[in-house]
């Protein structure tokens, strides 16, 4: 066994062990979960994502054995290789990891965090509550008008505007006039193709990482909707069906 065997197995140890963990602290509260590890800044992985980094981890797992068997030692270099230039080259600056949990870093659970994060759970209003406050807030902050005051300047105005009208010569050119007002003025979704385009693309990486992952196109939609700040199911299996040739394409290459 050559030093980059021995690596690159005791790596893959070290994520095993770590995704263990994950998978005891799924069922943690929020308060609990941030408490039990210092954790860096993520986003808090599903039990899904766990099961399926498991699962991938063993294959890897195997295969390397498997050419450590056939006296292979380009292999475990070229893993090596792979996550050097992954983490130089292809890193994002994304929450969306699996950060590595060590049973030495671990730390036990006080009760008061556990019980903060209960209270925080029933302090927060459900959904409907807060849809229905909104109308309340934006009439409170509605100013008053007053309907007499109101009502005595709609005739002023009139007669302001027809004292105007018969002030003014008529002119040839005030029915262009008129027409040249009349046409609306173009506006640019520049902003909303924007957001549009953003989107599809997220949803576009998302279908390739879920395929390359082993997942089916019929999983796609409802494992895509799942994640944060994503698009509503049907926007995204509209995304899916319009580029699909394009998702296939960057599977394959």
């Amino acid at each position: 066994m050559t030093p980059a065997d021995k690596r690159v197995l005791e790596q893959l140890d070290r994520w095993l062990t770590s995704i263990e963990l994950h998978l005891k602290y799924v069922d943690l509260d929020e308060a609990s979960y941030w408490q039990v590890q210092p954790w860096p800044a993520h986003e808090r992985p599903a039990r899904w994502i766990l099961e399926l980094a498991q699962q991938k981890v063993l294959q890897l797992k195997s295969l390397c054995k498997a050419q450590i068997a056939n006296n292979d030692p380009a292999y475990a270099e070229s893993l090596e290789l792979m996550g050097f230039l992954a983490n130089l080259v292809g890193s994002q600056q994304v929450n969306r990891f699996i950060p590595l949990a060590e049973p030495a870093s671990e730390r036990p659970i006080t009760a008061s965090a556990s019980e903060a994060g209960k209270s925080a759970a029933s302090a927060t209003p459900p959904a409907d509550d807060a849809t229905r406050e909104l109308p309340r807030l934006t009439t409170a902050a509605a100013p008053k008008i007053d309907r007499v005051e109101q009502t005595r300047e709609i005739p002023k105005l009139k007669m302001a505007v027809k004292r105007q009208a018969q002030a003014t010569p008529r002119s040839t050119a005030a029915p262009q006039q008129k027409r040249a007002a009349a046409k609306p003025t173009p506006v640019t979704n520049n902003g909303a193709s924007t957001q549009a385009d953003r989107t599809q693309e997220i949803v576009v990486a998302d279908a390739v990482r879920l395929l390359k992952w082993g997942k089916d196109w019929h999983e796609l939609t409802e494992l895509i909707a799942r994640m944060a700040e994503r698009p509503a199911p049907t926007e995204i299996r509209r995304i899916l069906r319009t580029c699909r040739q394009r998702i296939e394409s960057q599977l394959n290459g």
